[in-house]
């Protein structure tokens, strides 16, 4: 169910209409090995999406914009970076 928000975008606030939407795809990790020998992992999650009424891309598509926070998981860290108790 769409309900109004204002956000900001580009540094004006905007009404938009939140949409509901559930997560069809789970996984989605973004995984790289740093210099250092550390295993770094980044994958987005969605907090809000919401439509801009009245604002379309070129082909005609309703405008969205996504609230997206990122989270990480470390693994693979080499002793000699570990902290000593």
């Amino acid at each position: 169910m769409e309900r109004p928000v204002q956000i900001t975008l580009n540094g004006a606030t905007i009404e938009a209409l939140s949409v509901g939407f559930k997560t069809t795809e789970d996984g989605g990790w973004s995984e790289f090995l740093l210099d250092d020998g550390t295993t770094f992992r980044v994958r987005p999650v969605v907090v809000d999406i919401a439509r801009l009424p009245g604002q379309y891309d070129q082909n005609g598509n309703p405008v969205y914009v996504a609230s997206v926070q990122n989270a990480v998981s470390i693994l693979n860290v080499p002793a000699n970076l570990r902290r000593s108790e």
